[in-house]
């Protein structure tokens, strides 16, 4: 069986997985979880700083990111390195 953990400083709740990975995540009550994409792809310094630019502009802690994707796992360009 899985552990749920809390990570109060993002307000959202995951499934314990393995080493770096989630198994999971949900928003804590009084949270929600938004999904943000880039139209285009972007090196991947510049896209973690528009991501930590876009989470400061609502508000919120910069430890609230609940998780990155590259795109390459769902069929879209390649990352590019700065």
């Amino acid at each position: 069986m899985s552990n749920v953990l809390k990570f109060e400083a993002g307000g959202y709740r995951y499934v314990d997985g393995v080493f770096q990975y989630s198994a999971g995540v949900a928003a804590e009550p009084g949270f929600r979880l938004r999904r943000v994409r880039f139209t285009e792809p972007v090196p991947l310094a510049a896209g973690f700083a528009a991501v930590e630019r876009h989470i400061t502009a609502a508000g919120r802690p910069t430890m609230s990111r609940a998780s990155v994707s590259t795109g390459s796992a769902w069929g879209a360009a390649p990352i590019r390195r700065t």
